[in-house]
Parts: C-alpha cells; sequence; structure tokens
C-alpha cells in the first residue's frame, strides 16, 4: 500500500494485493477537503521494445516502429474511443492483459504517451459527474494478469471475464436467426428498384442488409426524434423485401432537435450536460455546406425510453422494417447533472437497448461503434475505420501497419460489424481511397463488406473494385467465415474458421488484394 498526499487536506492511496493464482490488484482512494475529484489515476511505464494493444478503432497496436496514434491523440476515453476496459502488452511470447472489473459502475480514461524510450500508460478512473459533490472516491479494482502466447491469449481472457460480467451471451441468444447469413450491407436510400433488381441477379439477396439513411420525411440527422417516413418509402421497402434483402432504417439512440416539440416541452431537461461545464452536450458537425446541431438525451431518462420504444415500435408496425439502427450508441456521456434514475448513460444505454428489445423481439438491431455497452442488443454495429481521414480523402500507409482486430476478436460472436457509412462508392474515380477503406475493414479488421449508394451504372459497367467486392460476397456467402480463436499462425493480421472447418489467413503483405482471394489458400 502506498499513500501520497497533495496539501494538508488531500491524500490519495494506492493498495496492491496478489492472488492465488497470480493476478495483480489495484485499487485507489482518494480523499479531499475541498474542491472534489474528478478522477484518480496510475501509471506504467513500459518498455519500447513491448507492444501496447488497444481496442481503440477496432484494435491498433503501438510499438517502437510506430509508437504515436494516428491523428495525435494521446487521451482515450471509455467507452466512446476506448472501446472496452482493457488492453494488452505483448511481449515475444506472452504478456500482459490489464483490465477493470466492473460493469459500467465508473468512466475511464487512457493516456498514452512516449519519450522514445519508454510508453507512458496513465489508466484513469472518472467518478459519475458532477464532481464537485465528492470529498471521497474509490476506485473499481483494476487487475493484472499475466498469459502465455500471442495477444488472442491476452484477448481470450478478458472475453470470459466480459462473458461472465456483461452477460452477453445469454442477451445475444435472441438474435434473429437470417441475421447469421448477412454478408453485405448495401447503403441506399431505394431510390431505384430497378437498381435492387439488378443487385439480386448478382448477389442472393437473402445475404444482404439495406441499411436507409434516407428514409424519414426530415432530411438526415434533422428533426429527431421525428420519425416520420417519407411519401412513399413503405411500398418501396416492401418492394425490396418481396425480392429478399433485408431491411435497416437509421434512426438515432439519443439525438433530439432543439426545434422540436419534444425538446421545448420538457425532454430539454434530460439532455445530457458537460461534465465541467454543466453546459448540454450538442452533437454538431458540417457535410456538404449544412451545419447539423442538435442535443444528446441522457439514455438512462425513463421519459425518453418511453418515447423511443413508443415511436420506434410504430415506425416497424408501419414500415415492416426487419432492423432499426441506433446512431450515435457509443456515446455514454458522463452527465453533468448526476445519476439518472439510479444509472450513468452506460446503464441506461443497455436498459433502452433492452426494453427495444423486449417490445421489438422479432427485429434486428444495428448501432455505431462497438463496446461493451453498444454490442449488448446489437446484431451488427457501424465500425469507424483507422488511419483515414475522410473530410480529405486521404490515408496513412504507416496506420495500415498499426491494426490489429482486438475488437472484432472481443466482439464479433455478438455483433457483426460493417463500415461506417462515410465511405466511397467503388467507381474508378476512387479507386485507391476505396481500397485503403476496404484492406483496413475488411481484410485487417474482419468487418463485411459494405457498398455506400452505388448507381445502377456500378452495377451494369462495374469497375474491377466493385466486381471484387460482389466476389468476395459470394466467396464469404459460401464459406461463411468467423474469426478463428486460439493462437493464429504466425504473422497473420487476422484468421478466419470457415463453415468446412478449414482455416485462412492474410499476413498483411500478400499481394491477394480481395478477401475472396484468399479462400484458395486454407489450412
Amino acid at each position: 500500500m502506498t499513500r501520497l498526499s497533495a496539501g494538508s487536506t488531500t491524500s490519495l492511496t494506492t493498495s496492491f494485493a496478489t492472488t492465488d493464482d497470480g493476478v495483480v490488484e489495484i485499487v485507489q482512494s482518494m480523499k479531499t477537503g475541498s474542491g472534489g475529484i474528478s478522477g484518480v489515476g496510475w501509471t506504467l511505464k513500459v518498455p519500447m521494445d513491448y507492444q501496447i494493444i488497444i481496442p481503440a478503432w477496432n484494435g491498433i497496436a503501438l510499438d517502437k516502429d510506430h509508437p504515436d496514434i494516428y491523428g495525435g491523440w494521446t487521451y482515450l476515453a471509455y467507452p466512446r474511443m476506448w472501446q472496452a476496459q482493457m488492453f494488452l502488452i505483448q511481449g515475444n511470447d506472452g504478456g500482459l492483459l490489464v483490465y477493470a472489473d466492473d460493469d459500467g459502475t465508473q468512466f475511464k480514461g487512457l493516456g498514452i504517451t512516449n519519450d522514445g524510450t519508454d510508453f507512458r500508460l496513465e489508466i484513469r478512473s472518472i467518478p459519475q459527474a458532477p464532481f464537485t459533490q465528492y470529498t471521497e472516491f474509490e476506485t473499481v479494482t483494476w487487475k493484472i494478469c499475466a498469459y502465455k502466447g500471442g495477444w488472442t491469449s491476452g484477448a481470450d481472457l478478458y472475453r470470459e471475464f466480459m462473458n461472465r460480467t456483461f452477460h452477453l451471451r445469454s442477451i445475444n441468444s435472441r438474435e434473429p436467426e437470417w441475421a447469421k447469413d448477412i454478408q453485405l450491407v448495401w447503403m441506399d436510400d431505394l431510390d431505384s428498384i430497378y437498381k435492387l433488381q439488378l443487385l439480386a441477379r448478382e448477389i442472393d439477396p437473402s445475404n444482404v442488409l439495406i441499411h436507409i439513411p434516407g428514409w424519414r420525411a426530415s432530411a438526415y440527422d434533422t428533426d429527431y426524434p421525428d420519425y416520420t417516413p417519407k411519401e412513399g418509402i413503405v411500398d418501396l421497402i416492401r418492394s425490396a423485401k418481396a425480392l429478399g434483402f433485408r431491411v435497416s432504417l437509421h434512426c438515432n439512440m439519443l439525438g433530439c432537435a432543439f426545434e422540436s416539440d419534444v425538446w421545448k416541452n420538457g425532454m430539454k431537461d434530460w439532455a445530457c450536460l458537460d461534465a465541467y461545464t454543466l453546459e448540454p452536450i450538442v452533437e454538431g458537425y458540417t457535410a456538404g455546406g449544412v451545419d447539423f446541431r442538435f442535443g444528446q438525451i441522457n439514455q438512462a431518462s425513463v421519459a425518453w425510453q418511453d418515447l423511443m420504444v413508443e415511436t420506434i415500435t410504430r415506425v416497424v408496425e408501419e414500415t415492416g422494417a426487419d432492423c432499426i439502427h441506433l446512431d450515435q450508441s457509443l456515446l455514454c456521456f458522463n452527465d453533468g447533472r448526476g445519476y439518472v434514475n439510479g444509472m450513468t448513460t452506460m446503464q441506461g444505454n443497455v436498459e433502452l437497448q433492452r426494453r427495444l428489445a423486449q417490445a421489438l423481439p422479432q427485429i434486428a438491431f444495428s448501432g455505431e461503434g462497438m463496446n461493451e455497452f453498444s454490442v449488448r442488443y446489437a446484431d451488427f454495429i457501424q465500425q469507424h475505420v483507422y488511419g483515414l481521414d475522410n473530410s480529405t480523402r486521404s490515408w496513412s500507409d504507416e496506420a495500415a501497419h498499426q491494426i490489429v482486430p482486438l475488437v472484432t476478436y472481443l466482439f464479433d460472436e455478438y455483433a457483426r460489424s460493417y463500415h461506417y457509412p462515410a465511405l466511397p462508392t467503388a467507381d474508378t474515380a476512387n479507386t485507391d481511397y476505396y481500397m485503403a477503406w476496404y484492406s483496413r475493414g475488411n481484410l485487417a479488421a474482419g468487418l463485411i463488406p459494405c457498398l455506400y449508394r452505388e448507381s445502377v451504372m456500378s452495377i451494369v459497367s462495374p469497375s474491377q473494385v466493385f466486381t471484387s467486392v460482389l466476389n468476395d460476397v459470394r466467396a464469404r456467402v459460401e464459406n461463411k467465415p468467423v474469426i478463428r480463436r486460439g493462437i493464429w499462425p504466425e504473422g497473420s493480421v487476422i484468421a478466419f474458421v470457415l463453415k468446412n472447418g478449414k482455416y485462412i489467413r492474410w499476413d498483411g503483405t500478400s499481394s491477394k488484394t480481395y478477401f475472396y482471394q484468399l479462400f484458395g489458400e486454407t489450412e
């Protein structure tokens, strides 16, 4: 046990213990006479001869050759950016798993810097805001476990903890059977049934999920939570389903427009507040010269849960949709108003999902950004791909070498990942940029292929890239690849097991650019 003083009225105690099976446990407690407590942390210094493998952007590895995170990030907040409350320190034949032993009771943060010789990792526990209420705070228990072998061995240790703590296997037993067959996500606003008829000749429609961003009467990302279908969309959905496709509608888990009657009539009282300024948190961005801004409601609010369950149930009844996409489901803010309904936003996120799934047991659900909360009742998740800048249509080849499919490995048993919908079309003009997305997401990270607002001509006169993506989908439909568990062959970036029991892998350097070409190299 160590005790540090920071002035006459503040003390920090860090307690260490070792269990019979060799696990190191760390708990910290702080007391202060004034000012409150906004976080307590401890630091690990790790020589850069080791890899630091972090579940962020689906999984990245930092080492002496690639020591920095793309984009200059040095701090990752959990669960938005740090997608699971763990990381790995990987050596030549073994390593350490570091993780938090709790179920959404505390927010966390991970700081990552280096001085050219050592990595400095700051592991931070953060209380529920507002921070001024605390004169005492005790962290969750952090555990450090040794393991033998590659990083998948450490990930397997955490998967078992995660299954016990978050009850993922029992919750995800509700997944509709058809969701397991999906091998292509086609993002489209259903502007042409003829286009879908052409696609149905190329790919069995039962293996395709059509995600519709623009199905509402309101423009994209405006007027939430108004989910009035636009004129004619219900007939178009019925036509798509008659062809055999599955249909997903784009909704938002916590977005509420400032101009809406819902906001003005009391829902603003449940908007998340910044933990420090206590001002309402605003989702704001600019796309296509248009500014988008709306509030973020605390998912633990019973009023918001009631509204969402009622509204989404009506949408499914009106449209016959097979799947509901809950955008922003990765966002669990540390709400400055404190606990709502006795819950953090992480716990509220799960409760809202549970109520929706209970009301709509026949429906699949999709979300944005995979973490231990967004994945609870989800069948599909949009993932953000590492090392690309969509605003400049640029990418980093160096960053591609850092990708490790840790998040896919942890979670794909419960929800299948596909691309975040900012990827380009697969036409000739975008070939290089599309392939930067594709190689990082579908090869290195193991995501389901995704095509975005393709034209009729993309199918009638396909580019080489478009043709290869469809070939990939056909190969996936035939072989049903899933992430291989256990130890992977040396040098594997990713490894899969096929329905016939054979294995395939990608080493990151193969000239075989497309996934379907790997099927000839089974073990």
